[in-house]
């Protein structure tokens, strides 16, 4: 089933494919469409990497009324060893939570904490940001990120390597996203991207990649102890992202992704709840301490 879904997503992306290989040969210099470029995270152990991310969403619900975010979050993350084949392990955390939430009559309610903040969670990572290996400090409590199961993620798979700068790429395979959640939220996904050029990124020469990526997600969400407490949410998802990576420290410098999620509840019971899920994310390095 998987690799059927990942088929169908992969033919739905080469549709667009022509068109996107034009304009980025109409938007590139030549000095750029034929120039080689490899691109990957350079991971160092020591390292501490500080991100700000600003959410806007809204959740729309069959039965419920619209609930809005706007929400402010502070992301660590430590580089703390290499492992073979060239894996480095990472820890993820959110330190700081800050989010205005309105629902129905209840308008710009203010919530300073979140039952995610200090959740680190451990992630194997190769240089592509391909996954290998997750886990976590506390394993066993269900909780959920601010942003639910399929926030947007920083470190986006990157795939292949290296390409001619006008040349568009597949990213597609299977990705837990324990940093957004326990249990851990599953996603299959395939993405088209391609080099968009240099940006100066708050005073940072940085490579431009986009991605456009469609997948499908399961998770399960508790409200309650027992699995009577426990509901399955199936989702459909369409996200598009803008990275900016540093050309000299390859780490992303700002990441801009924006999400529709189609989502279904379905309780023990059998009952089910339909809805979407709309995400702006900006992730923004604030701090970024290196060991020499």
């Amino acid at each position: 089933m998987r690799c059927i879904f990942l088929a169908v997503c992969l033919l739905s992306l080469m549709s667009i494919q022509s068109m996107a290989q034009k304009q980025i040969s109409d938007n590139l210099p030549d000095s750029l469409a034929n120039k080689r470029f490899c691109f990957n995270y350079d991971f160092r152990i020591g390292d501490t990497l500080v991100y700000h991310a600003y959410s806007r969403d809204s959740m729309i619900y069959d039965e419920f009324p619209t609930l809005s975010k706007e929400r402010n979050e502070t992301w660590r993350y430590i580089i703390l060893k290499k492992l073979p084949n060239n894996h480095t392990l990472i820890s993820i955390e959110m330190i700081g939570y800050a989010a205005q939430e309105s629902q129905g009559s209840i308008r710009n309610q203010m919530r300073m904490n979140s039952v995610w903040t200090g959740r680190k969670v451990f992630v194997e990572i190769d240089s592509t940001g391909k996954r290998y290996d997750i886990a976590a400090i506390d394993s066993i409590t269900p909780a959920v990120s601010p942003g639910g199961a399929f926030q947007p993620i920083l470190f986006t798979h990157i795939g292949k390597a290296c390409v001619r700068g006008k040349n568009t790429w597949n990213v597609g395979g299977e990705e837990n996203l324990i940093e957004n959640g326990i249990p851990v939220p599953l996603v299959n996904y395939a993405s088209l991207a391609r080099f968009t050029g240099y940006i100066d990124t708050l005073g940072v020469k940085c490579h431009g990649i986009q991605f456009t990526t469609t997948g499908q997600g399961i998770a399960e969400i508790s409200f309650g102890e027992g699995k009577d407490k426990t509901a399955t949410v199936s989702s459909v998802i369409n996200q598009f992202t803008k990275m900016e990576l540093s050309e000299v420290y390859r780490i992303p410098v700002h990441s801009m992704a924006t999400s529709e999620i189609k989502f279904t509840l379905t309780y023990p019971n059998g009952k089910k709840t339909k809805g979407v899920q709309h995400i702006l994310t900006h992730y923004t390095l604030r701090n970024y301490r290196f060991e020499k």
